[in-house]
């Protein structure tokens, strides 16, 4: 046994006996009392199949609680959750939690595998999780070690996966290439967590994944972040070694409560990041009380297909970085902020003064607004199609960089909580499901393509979301010159 190896010989086993029963006479602190979310059903390695109800234990603390499949995002709390595991194929598969505060911000993870033995191995029907053509898996570390420091994520894939996304505990944290991970375990508390990878072919539909647990344990151990530090999280910075980047903000899923302008404010403070001193005019530029009045009137009753609520919320009430904004902007509307800095680098180089579509409705800034089809943005162009119009006071999209940001993400947030009602009479590109009804993965990617094309999955929009990706990937605005120009 471990005492006697580390010498405390039998006196101190004795005395540890007579102390756990006394703990156990006192009153040992509950399973609940030290997670802020725990997964109270299904049993860890327990065998489950068809429809399984998962239920948690949650300290007052949380406000809700995201649940995962094999790091693929299933459902929230309140609402009763159920897995249907015929929607997978038999064999081990890890369930995770997520618990929140009333900040969004992550105060505690909880995963667990379980075993899916359903009668016959199915074919996968939900459009989320296809039949894998391919396969992908982790060759390192292995399923259930402790592990420390920096440790190197290494998988191996086939045919026809292409690219992979890493995640850890569920929160993506970089993508192929290259396909291997460093990730820095000091930046989240010691204990089990979930490694999955998703595999990907070249028409960016999911085709594989893959999940494990491993056990941390480095010293002490560190106060949990809502996203781990060092590698593991990209650096909104000059130099990806900063050390004064604030936390990352990650998709929040549907039906979540948003943060207001100043907790995003507050959470970006310190981000001094800055690869285009070209944006600082914009960037330092507000509407006043009366073109917020003007604009809130027109957007109303709503434009592009998107209700008014959503829109009249956008106000561009922040000034900063060009970095910082499109970060405020990410946890304002409860975006992955790295994709909208990709995304951002595919419309303009995260240039704010652009101007494009010149003769085809004309759009302006970082994000590229088009002033045809939402006219509230910049009535002036809307009307003329003269760019000389940008420098006018209604041109909110042009002079505001906040703003523009702002307002494409609150269109976006629209689109993802499928407001956009006109989408559901599109038909998607085959293999890509109906709108509003994809996973958390497939509407937030769904969405960003809508904003190109107009449409749900079809050939442009699908075109647009692999170059987004492909600056994701690279993470070009930490590329010298790769922004700016």
């Amino acid at each position: 046994m471990r005492v006697f190896k580390d010498g405390y010989g039998f006196v101190g086993l004795i005395v540890i006996l007579l102390f756990g029963f006394l703990t156990l006479g006192l009153g040992a602190p509950t399973e609940a009392a030290a997670y802020e979310v725990k997964i109270a059903a299904p049993l860890s390695d327990s065998v489950v199949n068809g429809t399984v109800a998962i239920s948690l234990k949650m300290k007052s603390s949380t406000s809700f609680a995201n649940v995962y499949v094999d790091g693929v995002y299933l459902a929230s709390t309140p609402n009763a959750i159920s897995w249907q595991t015929t929607d997978v194929a038999n064999g081990m598969h890890t369930i995770s939690a997520k618990a929140y505060d009333s900040s969004n911000q992550v105060i505690g993870t909880s995963s667990r595998s379980v075993h899916v033995k359903n009668k016959a191995t199915p074919t996968p029907t939900s459009t989320s999780t296809p039949t894998p053509a391919g396969g992908v898996s982790i060759t390192s570390p292995k399923s259930g070690a402790t592990v420390s420091g920096t440790v190197s994520i290494a998988v191996q894939y086939v045919a026809p996966v292409s690219w992979l996304n890493f995640y850890i505990d569920g929160t993506w944290v970089a993508s192929s290439p290259p396909y291997t991970y460093a990730w820095n375990t000091t930046g989240v508390a010691n204990g089990q967590h979930a490694i999955a990878v998703n595999g990907y072919n070249s028409s960016n539909a999911l085709v594989a994944t893959t999940a494990m647990n491993v056990n941390i344990q480095n010293g002490s151990g560190p106060t949990p972040t809502p996203a781990p530090t060092g590698s593991a999280t990209p650096k909104p910075t000059a130099s990806p070694s900063s050390s004064a980047t604030p936390g990352y903000y990650s998709l929040l899923p549907s039906g979540s409560a948003l943060p207001s302008d100043s907790q995003c404010a507050a959470g970006v403070a310190g981000d001094t990041f800055e690869p285009v001193p070209g944006n600082a005019v914009p960037n330092n530029t507000m509407m006043t009380a009366s073109d917020l009045s003007t604009y809130s009137s027109e957007a109303s009753g709503g434009e592009g297909g998107s209700p008014g609520s959503y829109l009249t919320r956008a106000d561009g009430k922040f000034t900063g970085t060009t970095d910082a904004i499109l970060k405020w902007a990410s946890c304002k509307w409860g975006f992955d902020e790295n994709v909208t800095r990709a995304t951002a680098v595919n419309e303009t180089h995260w240039i704010q003064p652009h101007i494009g579509d010149v003769g085809n409705g004309t759009s302006l800034g970082i994000l590229q607004i088009k002033s045809s089809d939402y006219p509230s943005t910049c009535e002036s162009v809307a009307s003329s199609q003269n760019t000389n119009d940008v420098t006018k006071s209604d041109c909110y999209s042009y002079l505001s960089t906040a703003f523009a940001a702002d307002y494409k993400l609150a269109q976006q947030r629209a689109c993802f909580e499928g407001q956009v009602s006109y989408l559901t009479s599109d038909t998607p590109s085959s293999g890509y499901p109906t709108y509003p009804n994809g996973t958390s993965d497939q509407m937030m990617w769904g969405c960003v393509g809508w904003w190109y094309s107009g449409h749900w999955y079809d050939s442009g929009a699908l075109s647009y979301i692999s170059q987004v990706q492909g600056y994701l990937s690279a993470q070009t605005w930490l590329q010298p010159g790769g922004v700016g120009n």
